[in-house]
C-alpha cells in the first residue's frame, strides 16, 4: 500500500504519536519476528527543462525579485520546489495478537513544478545585453539543481530512523490505517528539517552569485545598457 503527501508545512513532534494509539508495548514487538527482504529509500530528482521568458519587462521583473530597484532588475530566476513521499507498507496477521506491520520502501520525489528565467523585454533576442543576463541566470539554474544532488544522501540518512518499523524490525499494531497515518506522521516530521535546509542553503547560494563582482562581469561585457 502507498500513501503519498506533500511536506508543505513544519511536522516536528509528530513522532511522539508513535508513543501511543495503536502500537503496543515493547515487549509486545518480540511477537513481530524479523522479515526476509531489504528496506529501501529512493530519492528521485524531477527538473524540468529551463524555461526562457520574454514576456516581462524591468519594472514587472522588479516584483519577481527579492534583490535590487525595479529598474536595475535585468533578469530573474524563478523556481518553486516540491517535496513528495510515498510508502510502501507490508504486513502479516499474528493469530490473536494483531498484524506485524513494517516498511518495504520510502519513495521521496524532489520537484521543480517550475524553473523559469526571464530576461527584461526592453533587451532583444540575441543582443548583447540579452546573451549577458541569460549567461547570468543560468548560473542560478545551475545552483537550482547542484544543491538538491548535495541533499540526496541527507535525505536518506533522516530516513534511516529506528522510529519507521523496518523488515529486520516489524512492529506489532492493531490497525493498519492508524499505524500507517502515523509512521507517515513521523517520515514528515523526518524529512521536513533536511528539506528545510535545503531550501536555506539553496537561498544562500543563489545570493552568492549575485555578488557585486558577477555583476561586474556582467555589465563588462556590453558597452553599453
Amino acid at each position: 500500500m502507498s500513501i503519498a503527501r506533500r511536506l508543505l508545512a513544519p511536522l516536528a513532534g509528530l513522532v511522539l504519536s508513535l508513543a501511543g494509539g495503536s502500537w503496543t508495548g515493547s515487549a509486545a514487538a518480540a511477537v513481530c519476528a524479523p522479515e526476509t527482504g531489504s528496506y529501501r529509500v529512493e530519492v528521485e530528482i524531477d527538473m524540468p527543462p529551463v524555461s526562457i521568458r520574454h514576456d516581462l519587462n524591468r519594472a514587472e521583473l522588479g516584483q519577481l525579485a527579492f534583490h535590487g530597484p525595479s529598474n536595475r532588475v535585468l533578469g530573474v530566476t524563478a523556481s518553486s520546489l516540491s517535496a513528495a513521499t510515498s510508502t510502501h507498507y507490508r504486513h502479516r496477521p499474528i493469530q490473536g495478537e494483531g498484524l506485524c506491520l513494517w516498511v518495504d520502501r520510502i519513495e521521496v520525489t524532489l520537484r521543480y513544478e517550475a524553473l523559469d528565467i526571464y530576461i527584461a523585454s526592453e533587451f532583444a533576442r540575441g543582443s548583447c545585453q540579452y546573451r549577458a543576463i541569460l549567461s547570468h541566470e543560468n548560473k542560478h539554474a545551475a545552483v537550482a539543481r547542484a544543491h538538491i544532488d548535495d541533499h540526496v544522501e541527507s535525505i536518506r540518512s533522516a530516513l534511516t530512523s529506528l522510529t519507521i518499523p523496518k523488515p529486520r524490525a516489524p512492529r506489532l499494531v492493531q490497525s493498519v490505517a492508524v499505524s500507517q497515518a502515523q509512521i507517515q506522521s513521523a517520515i514528515e516530521a523526518l524529512l521536513d528539517p533536511v528539506i528545510e535546509r535545503l531550501r536555506k542553503n539553496m537561498a544562500a547560494a543563489q545570493q552568492r552569485v549575485d555578488s557585486r563582482e558577477e555583476y561586474r562581469r556582467v555589465e563588462t561585457q556590453c558597452a553599453t545598457w
